[in-house]
């Protein structure tokens, strides 16, 4: 199912909180290898985010920074880091 799609494809907040998101100083940045594809991040995120992300879609889900892909992380390949960090810095090793 899709989580809250009232707010995904009706509400006008929803195209701001994109907005938003998109220009956001943090991000989410999955380390590929550490990541073994589990899908333990995508079961937990209750927007699909998590799994965008892994796949390095351009046009992921909406990601509310709601951290449980962080925390459910069995392998720490996920971390929350500044914008510039994660376009700039190499993955976590």
């Amino acid at each position: 199912g899709v989580y809250r799609p009232f707010c995904q494809f009706i509400c006008p907040f929803g195209l701001l909180s994109w907005l938003a998101e998109r220009i956001s100083l943090y991000r989410i940045r999955v380390s590929p290898t550490r990541c073994n594809g589990c899908g333990a991040c995508g079961a937990a995120c209750p927007t699909n985010a998590a799994k965008d992300i892994v796949a390095g879609r351009l046009f992921a889900a909406d990601c509310y920074s709601c951290a449980r892909c962080l925390t459910v992380c069995p392998h720490d390949a996920i971390r929350y880091c500044r914008r510039l960090e994660a376009a700039e810095a190499p993955a976590i090793e």
